[in-house]
């Protein structure tokens, strides 16, 4: 992480973020003062819990007019990583099945609204207690985290794993000859079996302006929407953050951090 991320200190922390360019650098065309923009900073700049971020041309696009700025804020990271691993990883055409482990995540439920607007079918898996949630999304069929993989054999023409808990021999049990396994987790195992041949890769989402307006533009259409469970103003962020790591709350959302 430190390669990543920069070896210094203090630093700002946070990437996604929505707002309105105050400012633009020399080269920007495609943005101007006044626009109003989702978007992410880098990994290694960070800085968006701030009244004022600064972040590549490449990683903000216009955000769409009927989505407030805390809805834009929620979708940056998730919804991209969720249509590259769908649309540009997974190749999802219509028609085609997808199971989709840890479904009601930020990336899972990203995930599952992303394949359903493209014309495919999808499985997932999810505690107990929000299986309800899951059916209502569109999930079928539904199953608890620690199934039994045999029941779903040769079922899924792709297989994301969100949660980095799903064994692969039960990912490679639920594929379709052909099918493709996808983690979002780089660790070193997942990085060694996608660089050997077969059905696993892993997919590590970086900032694509046409990847992101797509994601924007769905969120507009209404078929890409990420819960949000609490909204807390900056002086009260790391108190929030704190109270996330220790306790794992909000669940079931984003937690929003604003300016005002």
């Amino acid at each position: 992480m430190k390669v990543v991320t920069g070896r210094t200190f203090p630093r700002g922390l946070g990437h996604d973020f929505a707002g309105v360019v105050e400012a633009v650098g020399p080269g920007v065309s495609r943005l101007v003062v006044g626009d109003e923009v989702l978007g992410e900073a880098s990994i290694k700049a960070s800085g968006a819990f701030a009244e004022m971020v600064l972040a590549e041309e490449k990683g903000v696009v216009k955000k769409p007019s009927n989505l407030s700025y805390e809805e834009a804020a929620a979708l940056p990271t998730v919804g991209l990583t969720a249509f590259q691993a769908m649309a540009k990883k997974g190749k999802l055409q219509s028609g085609q099945v997808v199971f989709i482990h840890g479904c009601l995540g930020g990336v899972g439920r990203s995930a599952v609204q992303i394949a359903l607007a493209r014309g495919a079918s999808v499985g997932g898996s999810c505690r107990a207690t929000a299986a309800q949630d899951a059916h209502d999304l569109g999930i079928d069929p539904i199953v608890e985290f620690d199934f039994d993989p045999t029941v779903l054999s040769r079922r899924f023409d792709l297989v994301l794993d969100t949660a980095d808990t799903l064994p692969i021999d039960a990912a490679k049990k639920m594929l379709k000859p052909g099918g493709r396994i996808i983690s979002i987790h780089p660790t070193p195992a997942n990085i060694a079996r996608s660089a050997l041949p077969g059905p696993c890769s892993v997919l590590i989402a970086r900032p694509v302006t046409g990847d992101l307006e797509e994601v924007a533009r769905a969120a507009g259409r209404g078929t890409l929407r990420v819960p949000i469970v609490r909204t807390v103003p900056l002086t009260e962020a790391i108190a929030a953050l704190t109270e996330h790591e220790r306790n794992g709350t909000p669940k079931g959302g984003k937690l929003i951090i604003t300016t005002e």
